[in-house]
């Protein structure tokens, strides 16, 4: 089987190979809300991919949904158990649509049990290669059980939840499956033990990327969650061990505490939770990111940080360092609130040379580079294909 079509061409020129990717939600603009691998979506056109592709999500939008008589919109159903209901509802209207379109390969970004199984269903009945992730996350056994699990109530959901991955992922039996970095690849041999794993290229959507006509007023950033498990607290250690011996000028999104921390010659500003086409700004205005974040699949901060030539201090973890190129990313322990002071005053003296790296790096987190490895993959399943 070759990875492009002549059959359906009266001229006899070859077909480009199509590709479907067949995910729970697609909300157009909101990219980040639903994984790196939407990023892509939004990018293909950028890219010129150099393969047809189409979307079929289960809960759509633009899409009349099961539950509509009942007054949902698509985007209600985000965050609530009953996207559950609607994608099982949606099921058959989904598969017929993906066997219409009859795919060279078909492309399930996570391995939920639904769209798992329509997955592997449709691809049995076209003999259409399978791949499948990256988005397969959650808990792992070799995650630190700290930063995972407060309860005994929480350590069941894990287990349970890591159960269905290996169920899910044994029942796609994919051809390929995808990985954010070298320790999510390590996460998913515990489901997958046989079969090739690829680490795909850290990418993010093309909004993200330099912009010389933005000065760089913000001394430090911090983007996530403020939680431990992101490092917001050694973050604030850091900046209190800072206050008065320097100006510094602080951009906090994510979230705001109930208390923010007073400090002297430190000024931060709590930005909430903003819309992700806001984000570019907040890096590109910043000296340095700061990712103080540990046991991460592949954080989609740091990648968009580096795409907008922006570098980082780092926790010195392998899913956060091996994103680190050029020269654009420092090093540190965060359980070492000294090493972690230390560092960020080098940072800090040395901001200049640091952002001049990340700006020579920043072309190596090029969307257009993960659309040719993706292509790459898919020609080598179906030339695999028996």
């Amino acid at each position: 089987m070759t990875w492009s079509r002549t059959d359906s061409n009266s001229s006899g020129t070859p077909e480009p190979m199509r590709v479907a990717y067949l995910t729970a939600f697609r909300f157009e603009g909101k990219a980040g809300r639903y994984g790196r691998m939407h990023d892509l979506f939004d990018g293909f056109r950028t890219c010129d991919a150099d393969f047809e592709w189409r979307v079929f999500p289960l809960i759509d939008e633009g899409e009349r949904l099961a539950l509509s008589p009942l007054g949902f919109e698509a985007d209600d159903l985000w965050g609530s158990r009953l996207h559950n209901v609607e994608s099982l509802l949606s099921a058959p209207r989904v598969a017929r649509a993906l066997r219409s379109y009859e795919p060279d390969v078909v492309h399930v970004p996570t391995a939920r049990p639904v769209e798992g199984t329509i997955a592997r269903a449709v691809g049995s009945r076209l003999d259409a290669p399978v791949v499948c992730g990256p988005n397969v996350g959650g808990w792992f056994p070799i995650r630190p059980n700290g930063l995972w699990e407060d309860s005994p109530g929480e350590a069941a959901a894990n287990r349970l939840n890591y159960l269905a991955n290996r169920l899910s992922v044994a029942a796609i039996d994919p051809d390929r499956l995808l990985a954010f970095s070298e320790y999510h690849r390590e996460m998913l041999r515990s489901v997958r033990s046989t079969g090739p794993i690829e680490v795909l290229r850290p990418a993010v959507h093309p909004r993200f990327r330099p912009d010389p006509e933005v000065a760089r007023e913000t001394d430090l950033l911090y983007v996530g969650a403020l939680n431990e498990r992101k490092g917001y607290p050694a973050f604030v250690d850091a900046l209190a061990r800072l206050d008065g011996t320097r100006e510094l000028r602080v951009d906090i999104v994510g979230g705001t505490p109930e208390d923010s921390p007073d400090f002297e010659t430190v000024d931060v500003t709590y930005h909430g939770v903003v819309p992700r086409e806001e984000l570019p700004a907040f890096y590109t205005r910043a000296k340095l990111f700061v990712c103080l974040s540990t046991d991460e699949m592949g954080p989609n901060t740091l990648v968009e940080s580096f795409a907008c030539g922006t570098p980082a201090l780092v926790n010195d973890e392998s899913s956060l360092v091996e994103y680190v190129r050029g020269g654009n990313g420092v090093r540190c322990d965060r359980t070492d609130a000294d090493d972690v002071e230390r560092r960020l005053r080098e940072c800090l003296e040395d901001a200049d040379r640091l952002i001049e790296n990340a700006l020579d790096a920043a072309p190596s987190y090029d969307l257009c580079r993960t659309v040719d490895q993706l292509e790459a993959v898919y020609r080598s399943v179906i030339e695999d294909r028996p």
